[in-house]
């Protein structure tokens, strides 16, 4: 089946009623040790079922369907945004076909307990009608059972699976009902093409800015310490102030207002799309302004309300060389004063961080070339 590069907002209604099922205690995430306490409690009443090995798919199913093969922590929490892009970037792998096969052949198996190969409507019903409702059940059934002998193989539900994870257009499709209505609202919040290579580029080198010792993923409290280090040199810069800053980006910029343990280890491609959910929030402009608030106060020590030139190449000459801050700092001076003010500052930062075409804009090169490689794992739009 082609599919289109970026998703629709009725695919991402499918995908939050899968989240919304996993989420049952409604805590705006999910972590593999919820998801094995749910295996716990559903099968409780099914003393046939082997648990551990239930609880083995849904750890498979946690590294490979929700988390794009990643080794996540069993106690990372992957909220509603993450887990909506997630599984955008699994069914456009190569191998996801093989993975929903791996991934629901244990249902399978409980489903069809007598182990005959194939399930009956009684059986399908039992456990898709508290999820659909009698008839999209019923008529789902009916469609997987393309010989009309009362059976649907393994082979024949996973089509079905299949097509419910990756069609992304029609709407009235019984397979695509398989988890109920589609009349859940979705509140777009970022918008339906997604971001460059160019951007994500720009994302990739912020975040090696902060990932100073190549980790592989950054942390509020790695954040903290890297704050403290920067400014051990400069007795003015008020520490405490710094670091309520730093809690700030960490939450609103970087984990788009999500509380997030200070010891949760955001990867590079994690930040790289938490930073496109933010950057297409209605408020990000604001965010802008209070995380480089601090930035500002620090470069203009003295109070006077603008930067000169010479205190703008001492802050960013290191980042992206002497050329590229002189034409940005020229580029924010727009009555050619020779200085620069805090909303001039802010609206090259925003263009940063939100445009995604003009790679030699001297603003998109504030932290240096855009030469570095770009792999994507999805879809480019």
């Amino acid at each position: 089946m082609a599919q289109p590069k970026c998703f629709t907002e009725m695919w991402a209604v499918k995908m939050r009623k899968v989240f919304h099922s996993l989420d049952w205690v409604k805590k705006g995430y999910i972590t593999e040790a919820m998801l094995i306490e749910v295996v716990d409690k559903f099968y409780k009443d099914y003393p046939d079922v082997e648990k551990e090995r239930i609880k083995d798919n849904t750890r498979y199913t946690w590294k490979h369907l929700y988390n794009n093969g990643r080794d996540a922590p069993n106690d990372h929490r992957l909220t509603e945004e993450m887990f909506v892009e997630n599984l955008w970037v699994s069914v456009n792998q190569p191998n996801f076909k093989e993975d929903i096969y791996a991934v629901f052949k244990e249902s399978f198996q409980h489903m069809n307990l007598t182990n005959k190969g194939y399930i009956t409507k009684e059986e399908y019903m039992k456990w898709y009608t508290w999820r659909s409702g009698e008839e999209q059940a019923a008529a789902a059934f009916a469609l997987m059972d393309t010989d009309k002998d009362g059976k649907a193989s393994y082979d024949e539900l996973m089509e079905a699976k299949a097509f419910y994870y990756t069609d992304t257009t029609d709407e009235k499709h019984p397979f695509n009902l398989m988890n109920g209505p589609l009349d859940t609202p979705y509140i777009i919040t970022q918008p339906k093409s997604n971001f460059t290579e160019m951007w994500a580029v720009k994302m990739r080198k912020v975040f090696h800015c902060l990932d100073r010792e190549r980790n592989g993923y950054i942390t509020e409290t790695m954040l903290i310490e890297m704050g403290d280090k920067f400014y051990k040199d400069y007795p003015e810069v008020e520490k405490e102030r710094i670091k309520e800053q730093n809690h700030h980006t960490w939450k609103h910029l970087y984990n788009h207002g999500k509380d997030v343990p200070q010891d949760h280890q955001l990867t590079e491609e994690m930040f790289v799309r938490n930073m496109w959910v933010s950057v297409n929030q209605p408020n990000f402009k604001e965010e802008i302004n209070a995380v480089f608030r601090e930035g500002f106060l620090q470069m203009d020590h003295t109070h006077k309300g603008y930067l000169t030139k010479e205190e703008y190449m001492k802050w960013y000459t290191w980042r992206s060389g002497e050329e590229q801050a002189a034409a940005a700092f020229a580029l924010m001076d727009t009555d050619k004063d020779g200085k620069v003010s805090y909303d001039d500052l802010i609206e090259a930062k925003a263009f940063y961080y939100t445009d995604t075409t003009k790679e030699k804009h001297p603003f998109n090169l504030m932290n240096g070339p855009l030469n570095n490689p770009f792999v994507p794992e999805r879809k480019k739009c």
